[in-house]
């Protein structure tokens, strides 16, 4: 009873991987007649398309199709010419680096500002360390205008 049951179990099998490649089999055909039919279809397209504007000049930056006179007018001022899209790509460069230059200039402000503090504390802490002496010797003075220090003559 094995024996019978493992045969039909490798019919059943072989029967399926049979079907299975059948279906592989027309699938790769139903693909291959899918893409010529398809290159028919694109071929059929542009043979239209220009019977369809038969007599009309085709635009080559922009791709539209115009009377022979309308074409001189468009070409002159057409958006998809380089020219224009490289100042469009241009555009937005210059604006991102502005914005960086922007950002920059802000940081460096803000840093200018720390650094004022810092210095504004130090000269006021320079100030307070360095007092001014009775003038009995030749002692040093700090003139506040000047931002030295000088030898006080002696009266």
């Amino acid at each position: 009873q094995i024996i019978r049951l493992e045969k039909e179990y490798n019919l059943r099998l072989a029967e399926l991987n049979e079907r299975l490649q059948r279906v592989i089999n027309n699938a790769k055909i139903h693909h291959d007649t899918m893409d010529r039919l398809i290159e028919e279809k694109e071929a059929i397209h542009l043979r239209l398309k220009e019977a369809i504007h038969y007599g009309e000049v085709l635009c080559e930056y922009c791709k539209k199709y115009f009377t022979p006179q309308g074409i001189v007018r468009h070409r002159t001022a057409c958006a998809s010419k380089p020219e224009i899209k490289i100042t469009k790509e241009h555009k937005v460069e210059m604006k991102e680096t502005r914005e960086d230059l922007e950002a920059r200039k802000a940081a460096l402000q803000e840093e200018l500002k720390n650094l004022e503090k810092v210095s504004a504390k130090k000269l006021n802490n320079e100030k307070k360390v360095e007092p001014e002496t009775d003038g009995t010797d030749d002692s040093m003075v700090y003139h506040e205008d000047q931002g030295t220090n000088d030898i006080k003559p002696e009266e």
